[in-house]
């Protein structure tokens, strides 16, 4: 975890995992399990909820592995945006369901943060675009086509 957090409550578990409320400098908040390195490092590890910054509005809650947000979980974002899903090492990736601010949403693969594999992505005019996605594009059968 960041340099300056402050743990203010903390129990041992099972197999040295523990479970603590940390607070950091710039009011962001964890509550949830995490693991001590041989450094000495505290590290996210388990399951538990950030919150970003005093106000909280962007918060994950879910899985972490190593100090990154890793297996499911949950992420709201300050416009209002919302992803459920699949997680590696801080980023989208696997199966999710993204619902942007404006009420489009897309459900399917992800890789790397990008709309990956199968899904179907419906807009503010709830058009539906099922079918292969690259890169965060869709592929119509003969060309991509950006979406978002």
């Amino acid at each position: 975890m960041a340099r300056g957090a402050v743990k203010i409550l903390s129990k041992v578990m099972s197999e040295g995992t523990q479970e603590g409320v940390f607070v950091f400098m710039d009011g962001s908040r964890y509550e949830g399990q995490y693991i001590q390195q041989d450094s000495g490092e505290m590290v996210r590890h388990g399951t538990g909820t950030f919150s970003c910054g005093a106000d909280g509005i962007e918060q994950y809650q879910g899985s972490w592995k190593n100090d990154k947000m890793y297996g499911k979980g949950e992420f709201k974002f300050a416009s209002g945006a919302l992803y459920k899903g699949s997680f590696v090492d801080n980023l989208f990736d696997g199966d999710g369901k993204y619902t942007w601010s404006d009420g489009a949403t897309y459900t399917g693969s992800w890789k790397e943060s990008k709309m990956h594999g199968n899904g179907k992505y419906i807009d503010t005019e709830h058009v539906a675009w099922k079918g292969k996605f690259y890169n965060g594009k869709y592929f119509n059968g003969k060309t991509y086509i950006i979406v978002r």
